[in-house]
């Protein structure tokens, strides 16, 4: 019996010792890999992002300056308090817009079926409910919380320093990915 408790207080010992292991390797590298605010966009999606690959193409062709695009589900930025402020561009659903209306700048400079929340030309839609489709549509899934199809609309960030509208802007780049995330298919 002793040597059975022996055993398992070194293996939890033993498991505990790879839990945090494999958190600090993770947290080193993810500060490892990533770069400056000026130096990255950031797209916040407020439903499932399936495909890690979406990232991937709309860095194919990304504006002098931006070396990186970083994709997180919304529900990411409750566990950073400072998400809403410094994200770029922001996918939510039409029902849920009204929510975070101080986080959005006003919409220009993109074309398309425009949200306006209290008077204000806020977002364009990026996925059409009605017809199934819309930007980006293979790499998310554009249900809301009872798993229905709801439109969704593509916002930019209040105070991303990436949308020459806003006062602490060093570039406009969130306008080439805004349109490249409508244009995917």
């Amino acid at each position: 019996m002793k040597v059975i408790k022996k055993i398992a207080s070194a293996l939890l010992i033993y498991l505990t010792f790879l839990v945090l292991s494999s958190i600090a390797w993770g947290w080193l590298f993810s500060i490892a890999t990533d770069t400056t605010p000026e130096k990255k966009i950031t797209v916040y999606f407020d439903c499932e992002v399936r495909d890690t690959e979406l990232a991937a193409l709309l860095e194919e062709e990304l504006p002098e300056g931006i070396r990186m695009v970083k994709i997180h589900s919304f529900s990411y930025a409750f566990f950073d308090v400072n998400a809403l402020e410094s994200g770029d561009i922001f996918i939510v659903a039409k029902s849920a817009a009204g929510n975070y209306r101080d986080s959005f700048a006003p919409l220009e400079g993109i074309e398309g079926t425009v949200l306006s929340i209290e008077g204000v030309p806020c977002g364009v839609r990026i996925f059409d409910a009605e017809k199934g489709s819309g930007g980006a549509d293979q790499y998310a899934a554009y249900v809301n919380e009872a798993g229905a199809l709801e439109d969704c609309y593509l916002f930019f960030g209040a105070k991303s320093i990436h949308y020459a509208k806003n006062e602490n802007a060093v570039d406009n780049a969130v306008l080439l990915v805004a349109k490249r995330l409508l244009e995917l298919k």
